[in-house]
């Protein structure tokens, strides 16, 4: 499973910059592909009620 990339707690100023750019592209294309995924079970679960199944 892909997820978007969070900054760890202690990390320093220098790493947060350098790896934000990277990071950035990376969680938008991660949200790109998990956007309709999640849209398409929440409308599945409206549907069904899957859930309290």
């Amino acid at each position: 499973m892909l997820t978007p990339v969070k900054v760890l707690k202690g990390q320093s100023e220098e790493l947060k910059q350098a790896d934000r750019a990277f990071n950035e592209l990376f969680s938008t294309a991660v949200s790109k592909v998990r956007q309709p995924t999640e849209a398409f079970f929440n409308r599945l679960n409206e549907k069904t009620n899957i859930q309290e199944r």
